[in-house]
Parts: structure tokens; C-alpha cells; sequence
């Protein structure tokens, strides 16, 4: 097995500047490491000569999807079949200045970010760790303050994610010793191709129904806010650019709750689904992989490069995310509740969306992805 390492940049001067921030972030961070080393390979053994691409023992591999698509669950079961140390979502904006700069962020493959390359060799190598990226734990959320400590509602909220935290602190403890990586983004559908690119990474975008996604994420509240999501598509100009102004207007649209979460379902996955080949990333479809579990699990550990798909245990096992006991996680594989819950008015919000921006992933009338 070998992985890829760093980006071939297009002059010294940039080369140059990657390094250069890359040494800073690590002296900010603390690390003690050895100079330009990496799982004991060289992380930036000098610019390349001019027409040359340096290749590197090590490749990133990377699960990314929308928010409430299976991925945390898919990102479990390959970390434990593989013997792989499980980074959760690094560009979450309320842990990381790097997620604020770049959480749902339009990335072209051919675009130099070094602070951000920088950023994730650090998370990739395991020198850049946090209660977040390896325990799935919010200081800010676990700390009592003033705020949620001010009612009994609040406290009980502070207790259960408190228990949760150290339920699943054990386990994923073990796991962050692991020395291979396999990072889970939910928010970078939009830099997969630069990701590949930049990283030679090994990715794989999972696809869910979007009934499914806009549902849970209703459900859930305030967790999953579509407006600040909005307000950074408006202002990003290589994705407008990208998609030819094709969410201009609903952009511009007052939506209702549902509508908005729609939107953000369509922009993070219509066209990094369409550009998939072109950037050379695989499209695993949510329901294709419950349905034919053995095949869709193959498919994964061949575009990522693994050897080992998971076993049915551990496929029918929720993931450390799920809030549900095991039989209700098998039920909800074989009956996705957005079926009985979402009204007709929502299912017509919802395909108003879909229909405006002309995608045509899915419909409502049925569970399965629509084919080409």
C-alpha cells in the first residue's frame, strides 16, 4: 500500500510558502516533531524541479458528505475492519479557524490554499489533534457555564452529552493511536477535487436521499441552521462561477426551513456528483449501499485502497454519532423514516427545489437514486 504526499504546486515561490506555513502552524501548535517528517517519510523534501511531480510513499483517503448522510457510520465501520485512526469533520467552523475560512467552500483542483494543505497533512499525520477531530467532543459544549447551567433542562442536556462523550471516549481513545488516517468531512463536497489533487487523496462521496437529509436535519433543530450555510454560498464567487449562476436566484429567494435546507443538499452534491469522474472520486449512492451491502462495501475499499470491507456486525452497529439503540438502527436501514414523516406540503417544498435547479439525483416518489 502507498499513499501520496505533497502537492505538486506550480513554482518555487508557492512551494516555498506552503513550507513556510506549514513550520509556522506546527511551532503554534506545539509539536514536537522531527523537521519535514511524517510517518517517517519526508512531508516537504524541497520544491520540485520545474515539470516534475514529487510522489510520496502515503496517500490522504477521505469519506465526505452531506450532514446526516451516513457518513460517520461509514467512516466507523472501514476505521474498524482497517485498523485506522477515525479524524472527525476538520473543518467544523465552531472548533476551527480553518473550518470558519473554509467550511462548504467552493475549491477548484487547480488552486494553491497552502494554509489549508498545510492544515490537513498536520490532521492527516496526527499532529494536529483536539477533543473534536479524535474524541467527537466540544469543549465549548461540554464546559458548564453560566448559559447551560441556568435551568434543569440544561443541565440534563449538559449530563447526556457529558455520558456520551465518555461512553465513546474509550474506544476512540484506542483508535487515535492508529497510524493510518481516514478522515470524514461533511463539509467539503465542494474541495473534493482539489483534495485529490492537492493530496493525491483517495475519496469517496456518499449520496443520501435528500427527503432523508432535510428530514433529520429538521428534526435535529437548531444543530443544523441552513442560513449561515446560505450566506456563504451567496458569497462565493467560484461557485457561482462554477455552476453558472444555476442557485443565483434561489439564493436570493425567501425559502422556508425546508426549502433552505434542500438548497444546501443540492449545491453540496449536484455537482460534485457530475464532476466526479472528471476529479477522479467515487460516488457511493446511501441506499445502494444498504440494499446491496457487499457490492457498494467493495466499491469503497477499492476506491480508497483498503483491504478489508467491514463485516455485518459491525454494519448494523450505529455509528459513535447515532442517538439509538442497535434494533432501531437496523429498522431505519430497511425503512427510512422521512417516509412517515415528511407531509405531502413538505414533499412538494422539497421537489419545488429539486425541480428549480434541475436535479435530478433523486425524486421524492421513490427511495432508490434515479439512474443515468
Amino acid at each position: 500500500m502507498h499513499m501520496s504526499g505533497p502537492p505538486s504546486f506550480h513554482s518555487r515561490s508557492s512551494w516555498q510558502s506552503c513550507l513556510d506555513t506549514y513550520c509556522a502552524l506546527a511551532c503554534h501548535h506545539r509539536h514536537e516533531i522531527a523537521p519535514r517528517t511524517c510517518r517517517g517519510h519526508d512531508l516537504f523534501p524541497g520544491p520540485p524541479e520545474s515539470g516534475e511531480t514529487y510522489v510520496a510513499e502515503c496517500f490522504m483517503r477521505v469519506i465526505s458528505g452531506s450532514g446526516r448522510s451516513g457518513t460517520t457510520w461509514v467512516l466507523d465501520c472501514l476505521a474498524e475492519a482497517n485498523g485506522l485512526r477515525p479524524i472527525f469533520e476538520p473543518l467544523h467552523p465552531a472548533v476551527t479557524p480553518f473550518g470558519r475560512d473554509y467550511a462548504y467552500r467552493a475549491i477548484e483542483p487547480d488552486e494553491l490554499h497552502p494554509v489549508l494543505a498545510a492544515y490537513l497533512y498536520e490532521v492527516d499525520c496526527g499532529l494536529y489533534r483536539s477533543w473534536w477531530l479524535n474524541y467527537r467532543g466540544r469543549r465549548d459544549l461540554l464546559t458548564p457555564t453560566a448559559a447551560n447551567l441556568r435551568s434543569l433542562d440544561e443541565i440534563k442536556r449538559l449530563w447526556r452529552r457529558w455520558r456520551s462523550f465518555l461512553r465513546d471516549k474509550p474506544a476512540l481513545q484506542r483508535a487515535s493511536r492508529r497510524s493510518e488516517a481516514l478522515i470524514k468531512f461533511i463539509r467539503a463536497n465542494l474541495a473534493l477535487g482539489w483534495m485529490v489533487r492537492t493530496f493525491d487523496a483517495r475519496a469517496v462521496l456518499i449520496v443520501r436521499h435528500p427527503c432523508a437529509v432535510v428530514e433529520s436535519q429538521r428534526r435535529l433543530g437548531s444543530i443544523w441552521d441552513p442560513w449561515p450555510i446560505l450566506n456563504r454560498f451567496r458569497a462565493d464567487a467560484v461557485l457561482d462561477k462554477l455552476t453558472e449562476g444555476r442557485y443565483r436566484n434561489l439564493l436570493r429567494a425567501e425559502l422556508s426551513i425546508l426549502e433552505a435546507l434542500t438548497l444546501v443538499w443540492v449545491i453540496e452534491n449536484q455537482s460534485p456528483v457530475a464532476r466526479a469522474a472528471e476529479h477522479r472520486y467515487q460516488v457511493v449512492f446511501y441506499e445502494d449501499l444498504v440494499e446491496r451491502p457487499a457490492e457498494e462495501w467493495q466499491r469503497i475499499c477499492t476506491a480508497l485502497a483498503l483491504s478489508r470491507a467491514p463485516d455485518s456486525s459491525s454494519v448494523r452497529r450505529p455509528s459513535q454519532q447515532a442517538s439509538m439503540r442497535d434494533e432501531d438502527f437496523a429498522s431505519r436501514l430497511s425503512a427510512p423514516k422521512w417516509i412517515s414523516t415528511l407531509t405531502r406540503d413538505d414533499l412538494a417544498s422539497i421537489r419545488r427545489v429539486l425541480d428549480s435547479t434541475d436535479c435530478h439525483l433523486y425524486c421524492i416518489e421513490q427511495e432508490a437514486p434515479l439512474r443515468s
